[in-house]
């Protein structure tokens, strides 16, 4: 009898034990899965964020040279009328420099557009993401006033888009104008975006 009594008790320990041990395999399973979540959410939103920060910076240094240009270039036309021609060679220089800025920052660039598509956006296995811009800008053809500001082909595009996926997460950021001046000259801003859903290839 006390044999009985033994055996019928372990049985529903056993139940309880098994029903304890799934719920917490359950429970583990959700709780990494949610970090796993957290984890590639952080290094998406990290990878955006920068990107966008870089394009936002290299678009403001060409405006700021560009900036530069157009008041050199109107001081050579000043000082072309003022007959005060020994002034006009550093002002050449100055222009050349701006330029150079320009066309580093315009390589730069392209350069990190290479890179993001040979590692598919943030570099890990899996991740997905659409091309960085393009951005189309030309020089025109030096005059006696020195080298031309860089203008877009075309209407200049009044913002940017920067997304990458991987798997279910997705992080998604613009770069836009934020201001414009009578020269035409503008600032950009980078903001969060909604990532838009695309056929993912």
């Amino acid at each position: 009898m006390v044999k009985c009594e033994r055996g019928s008790l372990h049985f529903p320990m056993i139940l309880v034990l098994l029903v304890l041990m799934a719920g917490g395999l359950g429970f583990w399973g959700v709780l990494r899965s949610w970090r796993w979540n957290v984890q590639t959410q952080l290094r998406l939103n990290r990878c955006v964020g920068e990107t966008a920060q870089s394009l936002r910076e290299y678009l403001d240094r060409i405006e700021t040279a560009n900036k530069t240009i157009r008041s050199l270039r109107a001081a050579v036309t000043g000082f072309r009328l003022a007959t005060r021609f020994e002034l006009i060679p550093p002002l050449l220089e100055g222009i050349q420099v701006a330029v150079l800025v320009q066309d580093s920052t315009l390589a730069l660039w392209q350069a990190r557009r290479v890179t993001w598509l040979t590692r598919r956006g943030c570099g890990k296995w899996g991740d997905w993401a659409l091309p960085l811009p393009d951005l189309k800008l030309r020089r025109g053809v030096p005059d006696a006033d020195g080298q031309q500001v860089l203008e877009w082909i075309g209407a200049r595009p009044n913002d940017f888009r920067i997304q990458v996926h991987h798997r279910s997460r997705a992080a998604a950021a613009r770069v836009d104008v934020q201001s414009e001046s009578n020269f035409g000259s503008a600032s950009w801003q980078a903001n969060w975006a909604v990532p838009q859903k695309t056929v993912l290839q």
